[in-house]
């Protein structure tokens, strides 16, 4: 079975998804940081990660 790299990118990014909802819960935030019941304990790694990834996104789509 041959995976092109935009069906690679979108398992990467579904299976980042399922572990931020599943793993991470409320850890991530709710987005809303000015709640002070939110938890914002890994928003920040969570943002490097999505940064990253769509800097990859970017440079493969540029590349094909």
């Amino acid at each position: 079975m041959t995976t092109t790299n935009q069906e690679a990118l979108n398992i990467i990014w579904n299976k980042l998804g399922s572990y931020a909802e599943d793993s991470l819960g409320g850890m991530i935030g709710s987005g809303n940081f000015d709640d002070p019941d939110t938890d914002t304990t890994y928003a920040d790694e969570w943002a490097e990660i999505c940064e990253a990834m769509a800097h990859i996104t970017e440079q493969l789509n540029e590349d094909s």
